[in-house]
């Protein structure tokens, strides 16, 4: 997913469907430009008139999926990949190659959502039989191919787009299509998504992500999440239903995480990571709910930010 904030206490989905909610955004505004536009003209076809009606049902559809403020505060028309560092790397890695007989990279986008950030790759010169996306939710994986009106483009859309839970990776008895997918990925995306574990459980992925990686030197992770300058566990839910801690990494606790990952599986890493400070619409969000780090934790006197990260294998 794009984006979560903290909710404290979350009763039942079927309330926070409700389009009362403060992470139900009625107008789109102007979230609606730029690249996902492009992407919805240029790359799916959709006349322009009819971009916006097309967006507000694909969002409304999916609300009634799971209401996870990504979907409500239209977080996921953000093509915020396309601008990572390293994102000039990731296409020039996944393009097609002059020689054909080289293997051809793949990305995978755990948690992908409607794939929306695999359909840029596309846009942008990646091949579609290069790309995969899994997500624990079908729904979004078929929403997906609504929205982008491309299922037809994909050479095995329903192995590309697959169902499954990262932590069924694990271990020496891989569960389903994992087993398959290990050493298969130049680049793996993973966005919004180790934020939502312990500490001990996103180690537990980074570890799997070191061994769905091709073994060799440049194969590359990158994503962002939510962090913090003082890294910590949050005991509170980060999305609508959700309970349990935490942990928010700084730079300093992210590289020790992988440089961890790395002694658990053999394997050396590059870590690039930086702050980007939340931008000041979905921090108004937060301090209006009085649940961002600055209001709810305001004795740490700090903001919520995000972890930009690129970690090269070595």
């Amino acid at each position: 997913m794009d984006l979560t904030f903290p909710l404290g206490n979350a009763s039942s989905n079927e309330d926070k469907r409700c389009k009362d909610s403060p992470y139900y955004i009625k107008i789109v505004g102007d979230k609606l430009t730029g690249p996902m536009r492009d992407l919805l003209e240029n790359y799916s076809g959709i006349p322009s008139d009819e971009v916006e009606r097309h967006v507000y049902e694909l969002r409304d559809r999916a609300w009634n999926v799971h209401p996870y403020p990504c979907i409500g505060i239209f977080a996921f028309l953000d093509l915020s990949t396309s601008r990572y560092p390293a994102y000039g790397k990731v296409i020039e890695l996944l393009k097609p190659k002059a020689d054909v007989s080289e293997d051809q990279a793949r990305f995978l986008d755990i948690a992908c959502c409607f794939g929306q950030d695999i359909r840029k790759l596309i846009h942008d010169g990646v091949p579609a039989s290069a790309v995969y996306g899994t997500d624990i939710k079908r729904e979004f994986l078929d929403l997906g191919f609504e929205f982008f009106k491309d299922k037809a483009k994909f050479p095995e859309p329903e192995r590309q787009f697959f169902v499954a839970d990262i932590f069924d990776a694990a271990g020496p008895e891989r569960a389903g299509i994992w087993n398959e997918m290990m050493g298969k990925f130049t680049v793996i995306q993973m966005a919004n998504f180790l934020h939502l574990f312990t500490y001990e459980r996103q180690l537990q992925i980074c570890c799997t992500v070191a061994r769905l990686l091709v073994a060799k030197p440049g194969a590359l992770v990158v994503g962002r999440q939510l962090g913090s300058a003082d890294p910590r566990e949050v005991e509170r839910g980060l999305l609508v239903s959700s309970s349990g801690s935490r942990y928010w990494h700084s730079p300093e606790t992210f590289r020790q995480m992988w440089a961890e990952a790395g002694e658990k599986t053999g394997t050396k890493w590059d870590v690039d990571v930086r702050f980007i400070e939340l931008d000041e619409e979905k921090l108004k969000l937060l301090k209006e709910l009085k649940q961002n780090a600055t209001a709810a934790g305001a004795e740490r006197k700090q903001r919520l930010n995000y972890l930009v990260f690129t970690v090269t294998r070595v």
